[in-house]
């Protein structure tokens, strides 16, 4: 199952010297741009599993961990997270320091959550949206300047392409596949911030640039 990624206008409450802070991560029962509803309830059997104890990662890179969220709990309003920074670690205290400006100017902020969509199901009168009944909570990054919620499905979706050409054109296993594409995706939201914020709408180019690296990347592995 692939890790997909949502991003939400994150309400910091607080965020202290320690690095301590909290604030939703996600809001229920509102219709994003990817047309999909998060449902009351969505996060509560992955809170019961690991307590809402999740990596905060820089930018969605599974290799660049700067804290832990250390807990998490569903309130009428949506998804609430309590959150410390590992602040030995120098991304850690970067991002810390831009959270603590963008906090006293009040500059818009945003928090980007990784999850898998566990259940999900048509809305009653509104075909085209999807509710999301289930949802497992894998990881999330704060960032000051939230990235396009759009972008995000597009790059989802390419994604999904590139791991379904992996298992079925080529032949890989599903777990190296999703390796593969769990790597591919951070260095994704790693590349786009730029097209992100320029507001323009990116071409589709049908099966993507990613697609197009990797098999450029497994060409070069066979020979």
């Amino acid at each position: 199952m692939l890790k997909q990624i949502k991003a939400f206008k994150f309400d910091v409450k607080e965020i202290s010297d320690e690095g301590k802070f909290d604030g939703y991560a996600s809001t229920f029962g509102n219709i994003d741009l990817g047309n999909d509803i998060v449902a009351a309830g969505a996060f509560a059997k992955t809170i019961a599993t690991n307590n809402g104890v999740v990596p905060i990662l820089d930018s969605h890179d599974p290799t660049a961990q700067i804290g832990w969220n250390e807990k998490a709990e569903e309130d009428r309003r949506g998804l609430k997270v309590f959150g410390a920074l590992d602040l030995n670690i120098q991304k850690a205290k970067e991002r810390h320091s831009l959270m603590r400006t963008a906090k006293q100017l009040g500059a818009k902020m945003g928090l980007s959550i990784g999850y898998q969509t566990i259940k999900s199901e048509p809305h009653n009168s509104k075909p085209d949206i999807r509710v999301l009944k289930e949802l497992n909570l894998l990881e999330y990054s704060v960032v000051t300047f939230p990235m396009n919620p759009k972008a995000s499905v597009t790059r989802v979706k390419e994604i999904e392409e590139v791991y379904n050409h992996l298992v079925n054109d080529i032949g890989i296993s599903h777990k190296a596949s999703s390796m593969a594409c769990d790597m591919l995706e951070a260095y994704a939201y790693l590349e786009q911030g730029d097209d992100d914020h320029s507001g323009k709408e990116q071409p589709d180019n049908g099966y993507s640039e990613i697609g197009k690296a990797l098999e450029t990347l497994i060409e070069n592995f066979k020979n």
